[in-house]
């Protein structure tokens, strides 16, 4: 279903069904009633809209909108954030099943700590903050049986090696290219599957 929004033809649609001339005049990723989104492709926003199911337990590196539109989707958000002030800004935001976990930047170990000191697993990851190549690899143990990541940006070369591990560990993958909220440019976000996924791909 991989698909491509452009001006042109589909300027109205992309202006006024997915509010991203609001979201232009907010400078923030928001939809045409204000309510936040993630900042991923819109062809990725609307399958989440879709798909995600409501007793998920989602994991996201690096918080923000996206924390706020997955908490009203899914019953737990575990999101990791390296910047203190952002975590203060959000905290009002942020409803009770959501729980910030705080992370130095510094190395792969630092980020991923909360990985490599937990045993829980997740039905969803998002990969879309720092040290990006291990946060994939490191999430893979932590997967549920019908456990899915997402990878923003998987366009960047620097994240090539994503692909390779994600081949050797048995994923398929789904590639969607496209406007993010507030961003003119194209954009490709990639959903690594497996069979059974909670995702139904």
């Amino acid at each position: 279903m991989p698909y491509l929004l452009l001006f042109g033809g589909r300027r109205a649609t992309l202006l006024r069904v997915f509010g991203f001339g609001r979201s232009v005049r907010a400078m923030a990723p928001i939809d045409e009633h204000g309510s936040p989104l993630p900042f991923l492709p819109y062809a990725v926003i609307e399958l989440l809209k879709e798909r995600l199911q409501s007793d998920f337990v989602l994991l996201e590196f690096g918080s923000g909108f996206s924390t706020m539109f997955f908490m009203k989707r899914v019953a737990r958000v575990i999101s990791i954030e390296h910047d203190p002030a952002w975590i203060e800004r959000l905290s009002s935001r942020l409803d009770a099943n959501v729980t910030v976990i705080p992370a130095s930047r510094e190395t792969p170990d630092t980020y991923c700590a909360f990985l490599d000191e937990n045993k829980e697993h997740f039905d969803f990851v998002l990969v879309d903050g720092r040290h990006r190549v291990e946060c994939f690899r490191r999430s893979i143990p932590h997967l549920t049986d019908r456990g899915v990541i997402v990878l923003d940006d998987s366009d960047r070369e620097r994240y090539a090696e994503i692909f390779s591990i994600a081949e050797q560990a048995g994923f398929r993958k789904l590639n969607l290219l496209g406007h993010k909220p507030t961003s003119l440019e194209l954009h490709r976000t990639t959903i690594f599957y497996r069979a059974d996924n909670g995702l139904g791909i």
